[in-house]
């Protein structure tokens, strides 16, 4: 049954059903869609240090969200993220799975900081300062917003 509705998010998230509405014809639609997604941005960008256990994931993701993540749901939102190109696992001989992202996964880079520009310059001066030293905010470089406009208009 898992395998199914994995499918099924896939396809949907692909853009590959028979009947697409105009909201998943839409690339920032697509993109907030995986953003979106408990978890993900979370994922993403610890993995933006490098290779990562799944022990290793589990644990920075707790300390960085104060939150619990379940084994079960970390694997599946793994799962779903190596099928869709973002990350990808190595099964290495001691049977221990590592995690790291792939040349996709690590393009949302760019979009963290075109995201991190837009918080600093909207969000005041409480968006700017960040408690933890995992934090997302940390592992992409500050984009002045003004620059980013200019090339967009």
């Amino acid at each position: 049954m898992k395998n199914v509705e994995i499918q099924q998010d896939l396809l949907k998230i692909k853009n590959t059903e028979a009947e697409q509405t105009e909201e998943q014809e839409c690339s920032i639609v697509f993109t907030v869609g995986i953003l979106g997604q408990k978890w993900n941005i979370h994922i993403i960008s610890e993995l933006l240090d490098g290779t990562l256990s799944f022990t290793e994931l589990k644990n920075r993701l707790i300390d960085i969200t104060y939150d619990q993540i379940s084994s079960r749901v970390l694997t599946d939102k793994l799962h779903k993220l190596t099928e869709m190109g973002i990350i990808y696992k190595e099964q290495r001989d001691d049977h221990r799975a590592f995690y790291n992202l792939t040349e996709m996964g690590l393009d949302f880079k760019v979009v963290f900081s075109v995201l991190k520009a837009w918080g600093i310059t909207h969000g005041g001066v409480k968006q700017k300062l960040c408690k933890n030293y995992t934090c997302i905010h940390n592992a992409v470089k500050h984009m002045d917003f003004e620059q980013l406009k200019d090339l967009v208009d």
